[in-house]
């Protein structure tokens, strides 16, 4: 089966995108990504097992002002031009306009190239190409799946869109959804919200489990930050966003003994106002912002923390029933988790101890969490093995894998309307 993949975002780290389009691949089936290339340094083609093309989301003069501008937000962040640039990209307006002009450059460029593809099924990642995917399959006459990695209409970023976007948005999923083939989407809460505003829509569930093995111990950011034994790491790992905790973890460590510190692995929008703060409370030996890490390598690096954080914010719905990659990143290194104190974190704590639950705005509280892990060494040991254990019995990809592949054996064109 011909399955063409509809992703706007650069295809540079999302993990869960290659996962599945490696097992359908691997599954007998041939795969077409078609992403997005904001960046002229990134290949129009790839072929990791299974085909990427890239479409460009401006023209190259506006990438290359556009990377310059990020270069020296990121760079000089406490500068003049540093934070003036940073304010200017985060103007609701401007931001807004840029980012729907790029995103219509790239649907045009996608549906071209997906139509003369001819795909058996497209398979739409996330609201943002849903509209494409669902024109799509009508001049084709092929079905459209909906893969929702998160709660898209309650989604923040959404959120602080203006206005008639937000409708847009709302507007498309509702008009779209129930003609999808299958909706999925990562987290039970999710999908049950889904329901409850969709009736007739009964999403399945491909969670974003890890691939592989529980990781044994490493000592990879020890090396690479100059740390002793005795630190303790407390590690998030992510989009780099306030709404996710960054900033609570950060007043968190100024009320921990210094033996703890503190390491961000991962960029965006808020990289500067990070760097200005880690600055401002003189913690520049304490915090440690290297930025992404591609993601052969973050296994290792998880790997060598202590502990890991996951604070989201409870500034919409999206993220108060999220379930999130990290979680299940440190449960395979066996990490204790310092977690908000949300639906799917409760459901996951049901099933072991993984850690503290804490009111995530609460720099206090998460001080005290990660201070009573540390007096026990048994519990955290016991942490350790029961999160492993669960990645290797029911918390994996290959479990997740087989509710995707049941989706496309039932899709299956019939042999008189396979294609040449």
């Amino acid at each position: 089966m011909r399955i063409g993949m509809l992703l706007y975002n650069d295809f540079v780290n999302d993990n869960r995108v290659h996962r599945e389009a490696r097992d359908l691949t691997a599954a007998g089936h041939e795969v077409l990504i078609v992403a997005a290339r904001s960046r002229p340094d990134l290949p129009e083609q790839e072929s990791p097992g299974y085909s990427v093309r890239r479409v460009p989301v401006s023209s190259g003069w506006r990438t290359l002002v556009r990377g310059e501008f990020n270069r020296v937000i990121r760079e000089r962040p406490t500068s003049v031009a540093g934070r003036l640039l940073d304010r200017i990209r985060r103007n609701r307006l401007r931001r807004s306009w840029v980012l729907e002009r790029m995103r219509g450059r790239w649907a045009k460029g996608a549906a071209r190239r997906l139509e003369a593809w001819r795909p058996d099924a497209i398979h739409c990642h996330d609201l943002d190409t849903l509209d494409v995917g669902a024109r799509l399959s009508a001049r084709l006459d092929v079905p459209y799946v909906y893969d929702s990695h998160e709660l898209w209409r309650e989604n923040n970023y959404l959120l602080k869109a203006p206005g008639s976007v937000i409708r847009r948005y709302r507007r498309m999923e509702s008009d779209l959804i129930g003609g999808a083939a299958c909706v999925i989407m990562t987290a039970r809460s999710q999908a049950e919200q889904v329901s409850e505003w969709y009736p007739g829509v009964s999403p399945i569930l491909v969670m974003n489990c890890q691939d592989g093995e529980p990781t044994p111990r490493t000592t990879t950011l020890r090396e690479r930050f100059g740390l002793e034994e005795n630190h303790r790491i407390l590690l998030y790992q992510g989009l780099i966003n306030a709404d996710r905790g960054i900033f609570v973890a950060l007043e968190a460590l100024r009320r921990l003994p210094e033996p703890f510190v503190y390491i961000v692995l991962g960029d965006g929008q808020d990289s500067a106002e990070l760097k200005r703060r880690i600055d401002s409370f003189g913690l520049a030996k304490r915090a440690f912002h290297p930025g992404s890490v591609p993601g052969s390598e973050l296994p290792d690096a998880t790997a060598s923390a202590d502990y890991g954080l996951a604070l989201f914010q409870n500034t919409s719905l999206a993220h108060y029933l999220v379930s999130p990659n990290k979680v299940f990143e440190y449960m395979r290194a066996g990490l204790p988790v310092v977690a908000s104190d949300f639906p799917e974190f409760q459901r996951l704590w049901s099933s072991a101890d993984l850690g503290v639950r804490v009111d995530p705005t609460d720099a206090v509280a998460v001080a005290n969490a990660l201070l009573t892990l540390e007096d026990d060494r048994p519990r955290r040991e016991r942490i350790h093995s029961d999160a492993q254990r669960l990645v290797r019995e029911t918390f994996n990809w290959q479990n997740q894998m087989s509710n995707l592949l049941a989706v496309y054996e039932s899709l299956a064109p019939s042999p008189t309307k396979r294609r040449n």
